[in-house]
């Protein structure tokens, strides 16, 4: 999506919230992690989705869909269920230990109409790297 402004980010959680009305709760779980495009060269680092993705991703095409009659984009990539989990900004910079791998993580959620991400305030990063 996006920057999108905070009247949009309303319209869009109501919408959200109308599509997911009456589907069934359902169980995902993280995977395991990665990079786009690989470790060695990271741009975007990642950690896959496990568990129902056959309706995740029913959910996800049915939001794009409705999203796409408010002026939405529809995306130019099959739906690949991630959680990103950070970019670099250089990728010939090295990153280190992260060619070894990255860590596997346990995390499992109920996925329900009445679910509600959590909210955390952002803030600059105050990490040299970053400026």
């Amino acid at each position: 999506m996006g920057n999108i402004t905070q009247e949009q980010t309303v319209n869009v959680t109501a919408t959200m919230q109308r599509v997911a009305r009456g589907v069934t709760p359902f169980q995902l779980a993280l995977g395991a992690a990665g990079a786009f495009p690989n470790l060695r060269h990271p741009r975007v680092l990642w950690v896959g989705i496990t568990g129902k993705l056959e309706t995740l991703q029913a959910l996800q095409k049915r939001l794009e869909e409705v999203l796409a009659t408010l002026g939405f984009p529809r995306e130019e990539h099959s739906f690949s269920p991630h959680l990103t989990l950070g970019r670099v900004r250089d990728p010939r910079q090295a990153v280190p230990g992260l060619s070894d791998g990255l860590p596997s993580v346990t995390w499992r959620w109920t996925i329900s109409s009445s679910s509600k991400a959590p909210c955390f305030p952002l803030a600059p990063s105050t990490h040299p790297s970053a400026r």
